[in-house]
């Protein structure tokens, strides 16, 4: 598998409601942005891969966190060009969960959530295009370059290799950013 790296901004939450001690925090969505040039943050989007994951269990500061949906989306020139989910991913964990140990479970943060698991599916065509896309995509740790990190948010890595047929397109060992999304997404 090929390797890119990618940084991570704010993974937006629902609104803000005072939970108790091993209440569940709200659906989260963590988007990890790929760039044309993987060093340069203003260069163009290629592809954007959004998780969908909502809370299921709860011990202490490890959150359960089950992934509901992919969103695999493309762009040409900054422009949305097709885009594919895929509802209840293989996730390659030993209960098909994602389990995340939180600083603050109530509110977890962009660290939290750095180094995803290999997650593997096909999206079906929701806009641009009628056939499939077949993804791989796993998180890895991120060493910065001398100087620090190309991005001022936080930065993990991704492995990832999208497939449309005839030709997948593979990564190139750059960095790959995560966006916020917007409070309590609604899938």
């Amino acid at each position: 598998m090929l390797r890119t790296m990618m940084t991570l901004s704010i993974v937006a939450l629902g609104p803000g409601t005072l939970l108790l001690a091993q209440d569940l925090p709200p659906n989260v969505v963590a988007k990890y942005v790929i760039y044309e040039d993987p060093n340069d943050v203003d260069s163009d989007i290629l592809m954007d891969v959004q998780y969908h994951l909502a809370p299921y269990d709860r011990d202490g500061d490890d959150v359960t966190w089950e992934f509901v949906g992919v969103t695999v989306r493309e762009y040409i020139g900054g422009v949305l060009v097709k885009s594919w989910s895929d509802d209840l991913p293989d996730v390659d964990t030993v209960d098909g969960y994602w389990t995340v140990t939180h600083d603050n479970p109530e509110k977890p943060s962009n660290d939290d959530f750095v180094v995803p698991p290999l997650v593997e599916g096909t999206g079906s065509a929701d806009f641009g295009t009628t056939t499939s896309l077949d993804y791989s995509v796993l998180g890895a740790l991120y060493s910065p370059p001398v100087g620090g990190p190309h991005f001022s948010n936080a930065t993990g890595r991704l492995d990832y290799i999208f497939g449309h047929v005839p030709q997948p397109l593979l990564d190139d060992d750059g960095p790959v950013w995560i966006e916020p999304i917007p409070v309590d997404p609604v899938w």
